[in-house]
């Protein structure tokens, strides 16, 4: 990919306010971006996920919440469910990102395993957002902070 290309970003958020915000975010940031964003869609539920992920193969990001709705299904978060089945059915190179404001580490330690590239809490700076989005479009991966803790306790479990 051409570093001046522009990255295809899709959120998946249920609220509504918080999901509008991230453009807001992109553009007040955009010199600490090596490359330009766009976020191509705004969804909200599971189904417009996975349904928007099997139809566009050019997607470069998708941030995700991984709670998308009150109930904590048997299996865990719908946002956990949803990475399981893009990552394993659909497409396994996804860069897949959870922003959310659970820091459980048994969620952390699960999205790490299922191949989510990097997991931030809503409560963090938006310099930070910015840090993971790049690090995560650049190859890397983003567990750093409190996250980083929490998942390392529950491994030591």
């Amino acid at each position: 990919m051409n570093p001046h290309d522009t990255r295809k970003i899709v959120v998946v958020e249920d609220h509504q306010l918080v999901g509008e915000f991230y453009p807001h975010i992109f553009k007040e940031f955009q010199t600490s971006f090596p490359f330009p964003l766009e976020v191509v869609a705004m969804l909200r539920t599971e189904k417009e996920a996975v349904d928007f992920v099997e139809k566009n193969s050019e997607i470069d990001l998708l941030l995700m919440d991984l709670y998308l709705s009150q109930n904590e299904h048997v299996d865990g978060p719908e946002g956990l469910r949803i990475a399981r089945k893009l990552l394993k059915e659909v497409n396994p190179a996804l860069n897949i990102m959870f922003v959310t404001q659970s820091v459980e580490g048994c969620w952390i330690y699960q999205a790490y395993n299922l191949g989510v590239k990097g997991y931030i809490a809503k409560h963090s700076p938006a310099e930070e957002l910015v840090q993971a989005i790049v690090t995560v479009l650049s190859g890397g991966l983003y567990y750093r902070g409190k996250v980083r803790d929490k998942m390392d306790d529950y491994r030591a479990i």
